[in-house]
């Protein structure tokens, strides 16, 4: 950052220099100083949000970059909040150097362009005033706030945490088109806000080391204190979450149940258990729930599909753990739909760049698009459903964490 007195120093350094009838280096002088002044304002706008925001702290400062200003480009150190929230508001969006009249179009051809290479043209096209360096800037600036997002420092404490893996095409780095896994995990904190927490992907197949890699990565950013965790089933899952995430709530997708069952069980079964599911979703409490779907295992499923069966009863807590919750929030909390919507959008743009990602950058890019679409509209403010039991949801939290 710019100190304030090597600008008073430079500017008698000049006098004197006037004074003996040498050409002072003005222009040079008016960069420090414009630096100087941006990076103290943009400072003060960190102090004054971090006094209306309690639960977050200063966290240093961006890698020094510079931004255009007429024909001249300013150094500037960009202040961080170790939730990631703030940025000086004096900045355009990102901070990059391409002006804003039209950069929710510039958004739009990205997330809709097959390929990088073809930005230029699409912007040619469409007589937009971007040059290629400009380009090549932005894509930069986003992939390197990508990788900074998904490492910054999270809050300690959530309501519920969504997780969803989904298989991708990904070209690595020698060309070749590859499966990968990516992962979307999805907070909601305990303001009700939505929140993504980490958008990550794996060359290879889904396994267990790679979920523990996620889970540990949110650890390892603070994350300590979970009522819920809500996924998918997948072999071990549950046993190594309840090791690394204590006393937390693990919810199985039901909507990822009824796929597998209707694969599984002949039609008049599959209709009986969606039957069911609806008296489950409105039991009076878990112990009702597990009543009833106790009931249906042994006299109904075992039957038919004792493999089936079995699975059910050895997951039967993961798959009821949401009747332990207030019915208002049962609908929400009980499949991975919320990260699904999220992945609806990541296959959008997986076809518009031609079935496949063409490298992890793209990708990167594309994904922070649209999670910074998502926070800055529907996620900006607190989900009415989570808002309207926030009581609830703290009286649950501190019966099961304390203060």
């Amino acid at each position: 950052m710019q100190n304030s007195n090597s600008t008073l120093v430079q500017s008698q350094e000049i006098l004197e220099k006037i004074l003996l009838g040498k050409n002072p280096d003005i222009q040079s002088f008016l960069i420090n100083g414009m630096s100087d002044l941006l990076n103290r304002a943009f400072t003060s706008e960190r102090q004054l949000y971090l006094s209306e925001n309690s639960g977050d702290k200063a966290n240093g400062f961006a890698p020094s970059r510079k931004v255009n200003f007429g024909t001249n480009q300013i150094p500037i150190s960009v202040p961080r909040s170790r939730g990631g929230d703030f940025y000086p508001s004096l900045l355009p969006k990102y901070g990059r150097n391409v002006g804003c009249e039209y950069l929710n179009i510039l958004e739009e051809i990205i997330l809709n362009c097959k390929s990088f290479k073809s930005i230029a043209d699409t912007v040619r096209g469409l007589g937009l005033t971007y040059s290629p360096s400009q380009l090549e800037t932005f894509l930069s600036d986003l992939f390197e706030e990508s990788k900074r997002f998904n490492s910054r420092q999270l809050e300690s404490d959530f309501a519920f945490i969504y997780i969803d893996a989904k298989v991708i095409d990904l070209v690595d780095d020698s060309g070749a088109i590859k499966k990968a896994v990516h992962f979307t995990a999805l907070g909601v904190n305990l303001k009700c806000k939505k929140e993504l927490l980490l958008s990550v992907s794996f060359f290879g197949s889904e396994s267990l080391e790679l979920w523990k890699k996620v889970i540990v990565n949110l650890k390892n950013r603070g994350v300590t204190r979970v009522l819920m965790l809500i996924t998918d089933d997948f072999s071990g899952l549950n046993k190594m979450a309840s090791g690394l995430l204590p006393n937390c709530d693990h919810q199985l997708c039901l909507v990822h149940l009824m796929r597998n069952l209707k694969k599984n069980l002949s039609q008049k079964l599959y209709e009986e258990f969606g039957q069911l599911l609806q008296e489950i979703y409105l039991a009076a409490s878990f112990e009702a729930a597990s009543i009833k779907l106790n009931l249906f295992i042994e006299n109904h499923l075992k039957a038919e599909n004792s493999s089936y069966a079995k699975y059910l009863k050895e997951r039967l807590e993961n798959y009821l753990a949401f009747t332990k919750y207030p019915n208002q929030l049962r609908p929400v909390i009980r499949s991975t739909n919320a990260v699904e919507g999220i992945n609806n959008a990541i296959e959008i743009a997986r076809r518009n760049s031609g079935g496949y990602f063409h490298s992890e950058r793209e990708l990167a890019v594309k994904t922070k698009i649209i999670f910074d679409n998502l926070t800055q509209g529907k996620w900006r403010n607190p989900i009415p459903r989570f808002a309207g039991n926030l009581a609830q949801i703290n009286q649950l939290f501190y019966e099961r964490f304390g203060e």
